[in-house]
């Protein structure tokens, strides 16, 4: 989410191939009137949807035997050799040159880094003493962080939580609080959805109304932490 010599408030996907970042940055943008830039960090090696097939939903859902069975597997042939191809050694140089060729390219002034799951990794570097390359961030069901990275930041920060996250556990969250609280002058602020578990807020279901309303939140918070730090 950006301010700056933008030409109108909408969304420009760059290499984007989901559906499911369109919509949701297009709302954003149309409830902040702000633009909205979509990066293909992945260079078009996302994740397919049907990975997580028959994974639960809800909070306190459990997995079948051969639901965790067949989800192990998918994790030693797909998922691990995924993460290794997009380790961070490769993902930053890409979000490096994301964030530096907005500003030089469009004259974009402000910035806000919004990073969902394996982006909010991004995010939470985008906004450290080390790179510093936005204004403001926004971790959604933040994944692959520990306590360093709450420690380096040096923008406003703010958090969208699941009920149950496996990632962003509620040990780490409160880990993660602490710090920030130590820091008196870096705003930071947590959402804590209910009924909701990792991932909701980049592929809510839209037949289940309990995680569309925390979807629609998420998307207000994110809106009113750029209006308010932008």
């Amino acid at each position: 989410m950006l301010r700056g010599q933008t030409m109108h408030p909408k969304t420009r996907p760059l290499s984007c191939l989901s559906k499911n970042p369109r919509i949701t940055a297009d709302a954003l943008s149309d409830k902040s009137g702000f633009d909205v830039y979509i990066p293909d960090l992945f260079n078009g090696d996302a994740i397919a949807p049907s990975f997580r097939e028959g994974t639960p939903e809800v909070p306190g859902e459990q997995m079948s035997i051969g639901t965790k069975i067949s989800f192990a597997g998918k994790f030693l042939t797909t998922l691990a050799p995924w993460l290794f191809r997009h380790r961070q050694a490769v993902t930053l140089p890409v979000v490096d040159k994301f964030f530096k060729t907005l500003r030089s390219k469009y004259g974009i002034t402000r910035i806000q880094a919004v990073g969902y799951c394996f982006g909010g990794l991004y995010a939470l570097l985008a906004g450290s003493k080390e790179h510093h390359l936005a204004d403001a961030i926004v971790g959604c069901h933040v994944s692959l962080t520990n306590k360093t990275h709450y420690e380096n930041l040096e923008v406003p920060v703010a958090f969208v939580c699941a009920q149950e996250d496996y990632q962003f556990t509620d040990a780490l969250r409160a880990e993660a609080e602490q710090i920030l609280s130590r820091k008196p002058e870096i705003p930071s602020k947590f959402l804590l959805t209910e009924g909701t578990l990792h991932g909701f807020a980049a592929r809510p279901n839209p037949d289940n109304p309990v995680i569309m309303k925390a979807y629609k939140q998420a998307n207000d918070f994110i809106v009113e932490w750029a209006k308010t730090h932008l």
